[in-house]
């Protein structure tokens, strides 16, 4: 008789390490499959991103209360009632945890592994991934059309709200929008991720910065979305005109926008080198003028050399390809030479160039 019994316990032992077991090992793969669906983009958005949680916190709960019943059937057929009220302990913690676990779980993989990456600005739009995306962009209110090609012309296949986050993984150039803030013209069409569409990038306020997309179009631009080529090296040909003002003309085939700046690489105390001259939409020779005696207060004395850039902007604050710079001499206050320099440092140049394109602080 006390074989048998010891028999029966140690059967009941056994079910109730493999109810532990078994829970561990569902409740981890749960979890584990909640991040993959996530982190491989199979699921994406809000809406999935709320039914999975609840998916994973109803499967957890519902295996850790299989455990515990499990545990108390076995605690009660196989000890007296002593030590049933003391094996009934792990029960109640099964069953304690059944409450807490799925929640704090799902909490902490949202914390580990979010559906959306902390430096989006707002949540995911529905229907697009952006986990893995190189890029991110807040789309404008009331929302934006997702087309097949770069320019308005192309059909409409999707459309995303307002207010959302997008994922981009390059872009293309096509049909120039206007930008409502800073009333330019942009050319840019980025590529959703994970989707065969584009978006104008006028819809879309950038969140990620601009170095994260590749420095020039996507290599399938062209004969996937009808994007149309790179702008062209820019010329730019500054000349003296009446008085101190100087003549702006640049050409650069396929450009919509040109940005002139100046950088005074020895300014007085309390100035700063660089300041803006203009954006200029003026196709195809982007004329523009500079009155150079703007400058002559901001040198140490009224000679020395002032540098004059002019850069493709494909939007504004986007600059594209390498500025294009001349020196501007002065003797006695005015400008009496103007010539190319190709001794302007990188770092200068490309301060020069960003400052052609930008509109405001």
């Amino acid at each position: 008789m006390a074989q048998q019994d010891w028999k029966r316990k140690k059967a009941a032992r056994r079910r109730r390490a493999g109810a532990v077991v078994i829970a561990i090992v569902l409740v981890t793969t749960a979890l584990l499959a909640r991040y993959q669906l996530f982190s491989r983009e199979v699921l994406f958005g809000p809406r999935a991103e709320f039914y999975a949680n609840l998916a994973t916190a109803s499967v957890v709960s519902s295996v850790l209360l299989l455990a515990a019943w499990i545990w108390v059937s076995n605690s009660s057929s196989s000890s007296d009632s002593t030590s049933s009220t003391s094996g009934s302990s792990p029960a109640l913690a099964f069953a304690a945890a059944a409450v807490a676990l799925p929640t704090a779980a799902v909490a902490a993989i949202q914390v580990m592994f979010p559906a959306t990456p902390y430096d989006a600005a707002a949540p995911a739009c529905a229907g697009a991934p952006v986990l893995k995306a190189r890029f991110l962009g807040q789309t404008v209110a009331p929302g934006v059309n997702a087309r097949d090609g770069a320019g308005t012309g192309f059909p409409n296949v999707d459309r995303y709200g307002g207010s959302c986050t997008l994922g981009f993984d390059g872009f293309c150039i096509g049909e120039p929008v206007v930008e409502k803030l800073s009333g330019l013209e942009d050319t840019r069409w980025y590529i959703v991720h994970g989707r065969d569409h584009v978006v104008s990038s006028s819809k879309i306020r950038d969140q990620s910065p601009v170095a994260r997309l590749a420095p020039k179009p996507d290599a399938d631009c062209e004969s996937k979305y009808g994007g149309l080529p790179a702008p062209d090296e820019l010329e730019f040909t500054p000349s003296r005109d009446s008085g101190p003002l100087v003549k702006l003309s640049a050409r650069a085939e396929g450009a919509s926008l040109v940005g002139y700046a100046v950088y005074n690489p020895d300014p007085r105390s309390g100035t700063y080198g660089y300041s803006r001259v203009g954006i200029v939409d003026t196709e195809p020779t982007f004329d523009g003028t500079w009155d150079s005696s703007t400058a002559v207060s901001d040198l140490r004395k009224q000679e020395g050399t002032i540098y004059l850039g002019a850069a493709i902007c494909l939007a504004a604050e986007v600059p594209f390809r390498d500025a294009a710079v001349f020196a501007a001499t002065y003797r006695d206050g005015r400008v009496v030479r103007l010539r190319p320099d190709e001794r302007l440092n990188d770092d200068a140049t490309k301060l020069l160039r960003q400052t052609a394109c930008s509109t405001s602080p």
